[in-house]
């Protein structure tokens, strides 16, 4: 799904990547993970339909214009579709937060900061070291270390693909974050990386 999505944005055509980003999304939360990639993809593409929607060529005009507005009714129909289903896969009392609850305790779930995962936080002693114990002398907790490299991947991911957009880099960039995030951060399994 992940792949389908990064696919549509190279080919410009954010309705379809919104679409299936957010079924990713459904079925997994590590497809947060690739946030930073749909969002640097959703804003180049809306500069590409500003420019054309510039020009002087009306046909190019036109189909800027339809793309824009597809790509918003597309990013409504996929947000309303997104809450309805997590509201009808929920049981008991119906809350449109249930899911974003879910999500957000099932990435604090994971109170280690390596389990059997070769990265960083494992070479700096953290197999089976709580969030909150202190970094081999270093007057940091694991848990801030996790944080502070989680900011500084997504922060090099974003400054890459300023640096150069181009739509055929999509795949590097959602492998790019991935990888730094899984080899420097906490909390993670190996398996996110495939």
């Amino acid at each position: 799904l992940l792949v389908l999505a990064l696919y549509y944005i190279i080919k410009r055509k954010m309705g379809a990547s919104v679409l299936w980003y957010l079924a990713a999304l459904l079925c997994k939360v590590q497809a947060l993970l690739f946030a930073p990639v749909m969002l640097a993809g959703a804003i180049r593409c809306c500069m590409y339909y500003v420019r054309d929607r510039k020009s002087a060529d009306a046909e190019i005009k036109k189909q800027a214009g339809s793309q824009l507005w597809r790509f918003a009714a597309s990013l409504g129909v996929s947000l309303a579709v997104f809450v309805l289903l997590s509201v009808l896969m929920q049981s008991g009392q119906p809350r449109i937060t249930w899911l974003f609850e879910k999500y957000f305790a099932t990435m604090s779930s994971y109170p280690y900061a390596a389990l059997s995962t070769f990265n960083l936080m494992s070479l700096l002693g953290g197999q089976w070291a709580q969030l909150g114990t202190e970094v081999m002398g270093l007057g940091i907790t694991y848990q801030t270390l996790h944080y502070i490299l989680l900011f500084a991947s997504i922060a090099a991911a974003v400054a890459l693909m300023v640096m150069k957009f181009k739509n055929r880099c999509v795949y590097l960039w959602a492998s790019f974050i991935v990888a730094a995030i899984v080899t420097l951060t906490g909390t993670m399994h190996e398996r996110y990386l495939y």
